[in-house]
Parts: C-alpha cells; sequence; structure tokens
C-alpha cells in the first residue's frame, strides 16, 4: 500500500519538484552559455558588440548576458530569451568557431528549458507567472510588462487612450458634526481618439443630471469663481475637452463632444463637485464609519492617481487599506465584503501617507496639480496643512478592475 505524507499535499509535492526542475534546468543554461561565450574568439560581454559578433538582435544578446550573470537560477529563467533565439544564439556561435562540448552542452541545456515551459509549464508566459509568483522582487516586473501589453492591445482595440487619471477625495467635518461634507476632484488628462468615430467617455459622475449641475455648480462664496464647468480649464496641460452630457437615470456620463482625432483630439478635462454632509460618521449602531472612495477602469489610461485629504478631527487610529477587485459584470464591490474575495486580485502597490498639506503632492505629468487643489481649498475656506494626505499611483490599470482605497474616520469631537 502506499503510503502518504499527511504533513505535504500532492500540490506542495508537485510545486516543489517544478520548482526544483526549474532551478536546476536555470544552473544547466546560466553555466552552458558561459561556457559557450568563453569559448568564443575575442569574445565581448557588451550586449551590442556580441550581437555584431553573433549577427543577433541587442534585445537577445542583453537578455542572455543578464541571464549568464544573475545569480538565482530562476532569475535566469526569468532573463533568458526563449528556447528558439537561443538555439540561433548556438549557430552562431559555432559559426564563429565555439568549443564543440560546450556547443553540445548549450544545446542540452536550451532542449531542457524548451521541455520545461511545454512539458510542466504549459508555456512561456506560464513559466513566467510562476516564476514571477516565487520571486517577489521580480513580481513587479511581470506585472508591468503584462499591464502595459494590454494597455497597448486596449488603446488600439478602443480606439482612444488617456495618459493620466486622477481621482481626489476631500473629507471636512460638516456643520452638524455628525456627518463629512465630501469634495471630489476628477481630472482626465492627455486624452487622445486614434481614429475618426470612437466613442470617447470623459467621466461620470453617480447622480442624476440635475443633482451632478447644483454639485458641479456649486458656489461657496469663500473664493472668487465657481466650480461650474470651464472654471478649472486654466489648470490644463493641454486643450481643454469640450463635453457632451449623457443624462441617465441616476447618473451622468460625459463624453468628448468633438469628432477630432489624432493629436488634433488631444484633450484634458478636470471637474470638482461639493456635496454637504455627504458621508455620515457612525453608523446606525454607533461605530465610526469606514468610508471608501473607487474607480473602476473601463479606458486604457497610463496611470491612475487617487489621493484621499481627511481633515484632522475626522482622523481614525485605523490605517487606509487598499483593495483591488474584479468587477467585469458584477458590480461594485465593497472593501471587506466576503462575497467578493474571490474577485480580489494581488497588486504589488500600496497606499502612501504623505503627511499634511500640499508639499509632497507634486506630480510630474500634472504640473497644475498642486495649485488646482490650493484653488479647491481657497473655497472651501479650509486649510489643506489640517489635512492629511494618502495617496495611491497605478501604473497601467486593467480594464475591468476596481482600485478601493477604504479611510477609516472617525466622529467629530
Amino acid at each position: 500500500m502506499a503510503r502518504t505524507n499527511p504533513t505535504k499535499s500532492s500540490g506542495d509535492s508537485s510545486q516543489g519538484d517544478l520548482r526544483d526542475r526549474a532551478r536546476e534546468t536555470g544552473t544547466q543554461l546560466a553555466e552552458s552559455f558561459h561556457l559557450l561565450l568563453s569559448s568564443l574568439p575575442d569574445t565581448s560581454w557588451r550586449p551590442q558588440a556580441l550581437a555584431t559578433q553573433l549577427g543577433q538582435t541587442v534585445v537577445t544578446t542583453s537578455r542572455l548576458l543578464r541571464g549568464v550573470g544573475h545569480e538565482d537560477p530562476l532569475g535566469v529563467l526569468l532573463q533568458m530569451p526563449g528556447p528558439q533565439p537561443l538555439r540561433r544564439v548556438v549557430s552562431a556561435a559555432k559559426r564563429r568557431g565555439a568549443d564543440p562540448k560546450a556547443i553540445a552542452s548549450a544545446t542540452r541545456a536550451v532542449q531542457g528549458f524548451e521541455d520545461l515551459i511545454q512539458t510542466q509549464a504549459g508555456g512561456r508566459s506560464a513559466l513566467a507567472s510562476i516564476l514571477a509568483s516565487w520571486r517577489p522582487e521580480d513580481r513587479r516586473e511581470f506585472e508591468m510588462r503584462r499591464r502595459q501589453s494590454l494597455f497597448k492591445a486596449m488603446s488600439e482595440l478602443k480606439g482612444a487612450q488617456q495618459e493620466l487619471e486622477i481621482l481626489s477625495v476631500v473629507l471636512s467635518p460638516g456643520a452638524d458634526r455628525e456627518c463629512a461634507d465630501l469634495t471630489v476632484i476628477q481630472a482626465a488628462l492627455g486624452l487622445m481618439r486614434h481614429r475618426p468615430g470612437v466613442v470617447v467617455e470623459v467621466a461620470a459622475l453617480d447622480m442624476d443630471r440635475e443633482e451632478s449641475e447644483r454639485a458641479v455648480d456649486l458656489e461657496l462664496g469663500k473664493a472668487d469663481g465657481p466650480f461650474g464647468p470651464g472654471s478649472l480649464d486654466r489648470y490644463c496641460v493641454n486643450p481643454p475637452a469640450a463635453l457632451q452630457a449623457h443624462k441617465l437615470p441616476g447618473r451622468t456620463r460625459y463624453t468628448l463632444a468633438t469628432e477630432d482625432f489624432g493629436r488634433d483630439s488631444l484633450a484634458d478635462c478636470l471637474i470638482a463637485h461639493h456635496h454637504l454632509a455627504a458621508i455620515p460618521l457612525c453608523s446606525e449602531s454607533g461605530n465610526p464609519r469606514n468610508p471608501y472612495f473607487f474607480n473602476i477602469q473601463s479606458f486604457p489610461v497610463r496611470k491612475l492617481m487617487m489621493d484621499c485629504f481627511v481633515h484632522k478631527d475626522l482622523l481614525s487610529d485605523k490605517e487606509p487599506r487598499l483593495s483591488v477587485h474584479s468587477v467585469a459584470g458584477k458590480g461594485p464591490a465593497k472593501p471587506g465584503d466576503k462575497d467578493r474575495d474571490l474577485d480580489l486580485i494581488e497588486t504589488h502597490e500600496t497606499v502612501q501617507v504623505l503627511g499634511y498639506g500640499t508639499r509632497h503632492l507634486r506630480l510630474p505629468e500634472a504640473p497644475n496639480y498642486v495649485p488646482l487643489v490650493k484653488e479647491v481649498f481657497a473655497h472651501l475656506g479650509q486649510d489643506p496643512e489640517d489635512y492629511r494626505v494618502v495617496r495611491l499611483i497605478m501604473d497601467y490599470p486593467v480594464q475591468g478592475m476596481q482600485v478601493t482605497i477604504a479611510h477609516p474616520v472617525c466622529p467629530v469631537e
């Protein structure tokens, strides 16, 4: 009768076997190709010179040299070119007079690499995903490459893209001290339509048309001029976008009103809106609330930034938390909802506490963001030095992804 190890599942065993084989394959690749390159007459260890010497691309030789020089066998597999480029390197080295034994060793190592990819991992991308999960230091680069590829593909499919999306929220003590006032800044910077006839959505407000107009046009009387449409145009880097509003039940959506495309369509859109007593500070049971703010990606965006400004009198002892969900076809997810745990997405990003005021808010892609924030605070009649800021920056957010910052607050004493 076969015995089983009660402390180790079959899944753990197979994972351990795969990791051992991957380490062995990485070691063989690094050692054999180091010997192969060393056996070449007048070997160069610079990517450009080696590419010229072997008649290969610089991309191939750069990855080859990074792989050969990597200390971790798993890192070797992540850095190395694929089996076919490696075979071309072996053939080129053979023509250049490399040692026959080194050629044979490298050939066996490449075959082992291909067997690992095809028979155990199920493909090069699948192997890269597995290796990245074992090497957290490589996870970020792996994610960024895939996200960037998705951004490029969706930009081409959608026929439009956006360089930077900003969602900034300000939580201020309300007049009745039982609720917090909410102010929101939404910015779409670097919008571009790639081809004619494409509908480009710029922003959406989860309010009906009349309510959204009241929120956007609200004159607080604390600074010159209202928040209204066009009042923030001077903070645009590119030409201000001409917008068309679409009234829907409980929702207002804005699209580009012009038909320009290419560089002629490059535009920015800035909207600020204010909501009195929008967030109760306590639940019906008397416990402090945990308000959350989220962005759902439905458009190819190169970078997403979210800032939360919370007044010092509202700060809780609990720290803000980031959660990322897949919400395609499922609707928004509430942080901590156990029913949505299956939709959670692992990500390397975290929220950062920037401190108080506007000193640390600079963003190269949005040079006018700090003066914009200062004007909004002037409208509110508030000092930004009384507000702590937490920030999230995410490169190439994926469509169908909900990015949420939950920021606990406490009642005003």
